[in-house]
């Protein structure tokens, strides 16, 4: 978990999140509600001598009373306990990611996301590919062109899911998920997002990470029509995106221990006497 989540952060998930189209999930916009709370938050004047005077509230029946509370108001700085509140409500928002809130933040991208990778699979059907050219789309067909033509749509709404996925990997603002040293250099974030998007733990997560890894700046389909050549793709939940991750690991660390085995014959005392 990052320790320096700011309550930016969540409002910057936030905004990416309503970018999709999707509602974010009443969990997470009750925390977002109460960050813009403690944010608008206006500290009330301390009650005082001189304020009860201006108000002509000073008398022998009131001025104990008002001693009293003056006695027993905090000495702290206001703006740093709203600082510490917001801080307190950005772990919260950071955390409720991780679990229930982080599952139904991906169940309410869902529909969209299977829209229009559906579109894009349908277009590979008709045989467009990503390096397809005009030229050769309309070689194909008035269904080809028809499907051509929606590609740049499906695609932007795929990339503003991306957006959001981005910032639960590595490189993101939150980081749900731990750096493994077996993940490519460089490419964290892509192993991440990877398991986001493979439709099993088998697939091949560091070709879809090399995949993921280029801008999108090829052809019409980006990066989605070619990491549909690597794997058929959906939408995990974080529960299952955690468990892709988790099997990737486990099999790195058995490769590890079987190379060691091999490499590392066992301790012979008749050798080293």
């Amino acid at each position: 978990m990052n320790g320096l989540i700011h309550y930016r952060h969540c409002k910057a998930f936030a905004g990416k999140f309503a970018a999709t189209g999707a509602a974010i999930p009443a969990s997470l916009q009750l925390i977002l509600d109460n960050i813009e709370a403690v944010r608008n938050w206006k500290v009330q004047e301390p009650r005082t001598i001189e304020k009860a005077m201006a108000e002509g509230k000073l008398d022998p029946s009131t001025i104990g009373a008002l001693l009293h509370d003056v006695v027993a108001e905090p000495a702290k700085d206001p703006r740093l306990v709203q600082q510490q509140a917001l801080a307190v409500l950005a772990r919260q928002f950071n955390k409720a990611l991780h679990g229930t809130s982080g599952d139904e933040a991906m169940a309410a991208l869902r529909p969209a996301f299977e829209q229009s990778i559906t579109a894009l699979e349908a277009a590979r059907e008709l045989g467009i590919g990503a390096e397809t050219s005009a030229e050769q789309v309309i070689e194909l067909g008035n269904k080809a062109v028809d499907a051509y033509r929606t590609i740049p749509s499906h695609r932007a709404t795929l990339d503003t899911i991306n957006d959001v996925i981005y910032s639960l990997s590595y490189g993101g603002d939150f980081q749900i998920f731990p750096h493994y040293p077996w993940m490519a250099i460089g490419a964290g974030s892509e192993c991440v997002m990877a398991a986001f998007y493979l439709d099993g733990a088998e697939r091949d997560m560091f070709g879809a990470a090399r995949v993921l890894i280029n801008d999108g700046k090829i052809r019409r389909g980006g990066r989605w029509m070619r990491l549909l050549s690597v794997s058929p793709v959906k939408l995990n939940s974080v529960t299952r995106a955690r468990e892709i991750i988790d099997y990737w690991n486990s099999e790195h660390v058995a490769a590890e221990q079987r190379e060691f085995v091999q490499t590392h014959p066992p301790y012979d005392a008749a050798v080293h006497r």
